[in-house]
Parts: structure tokens; C-alpha cells; sequence
């Protein structure tokens, strides 16, 4: 008796999958090796403008101005909260006057 189920048959060609970010492109590939007997899965990963671009404006950046600015958008809504949760409320200030 045959088996009800059929057997896998893989795709004719490669699959792709891409995704086109601002300044990214990323494209996935799958498919079999030429002799059938594995799978490939290959990522590319394309910056735009280029890798080396970004890196000569981080060179030409200061570096300085850069770590504090990114330190500041880190610790900016810890601080907002901490300062909210620190000062007494207006009601409050106006009652400790009467």
C-alpha cells in the first residue's frame, strides 16, 4: 500500500524574502544546494550609503558631542520621572503656606 501523505518537493528555485529600510536593505535567500542533498539560507545585509561612509562621518563627528547626546536621550525619561516623583505637587505646596 502507498502512503497517503506525499512527499516533500521543494521549491523550483531560490526563495527570497527583502526588506528595504531607510539606509537598509536586507534580503534572505533560500534554497537547495546544487546537488539536493542540503539547504543554503544566505543573508545580505546592504547599508546605505555605505558602511564606509557612516564611518568616515563618525570619524569626522566629535566623538564627545556624540556619547553625550545619546547619553542624554538615555537618562532623559529616567530624570523626567525621577524629578516628577521628587518635587511635591502644586496642592500640596499651597497648603503647607495657609
Amino acid at each position: 500500500m502507498s502512503d497517503p501523505t506525499p512527499e516533500f518537493m521543494p521549491p523550483a528555485g531560490p526563495t527570497r524574502a527583502t526588506a528595504r529600510l531607510p539606509g537598509l536593505e536586507i534580503e534572505i535567500v533560500h534554497r537547495l544546494s546544487p546537488n539536493h542533498d542540503a539547504e543554503q539560507v544566505s543573508i545580505n545585509v546592504q547599508a546605505l550609503p555605505s558602511f564606509e561612509a557612516v564611518r568616515r562621518w563618525l570619524d569626522a563627528a566629535n566623538p564627545f558631542v556624540f556619547w553625550m547626546q545619546a547619553t542624554q536621550m538615555f537618562w532623559l525619561p529616567w530624570l523626567a520621572t525621577a524629578n516628577a516623583a521628587i518635587l511635591p505637587r502644586r496642592d500640596a505646596r499651597e497648603d503647607q503656606r495657609s
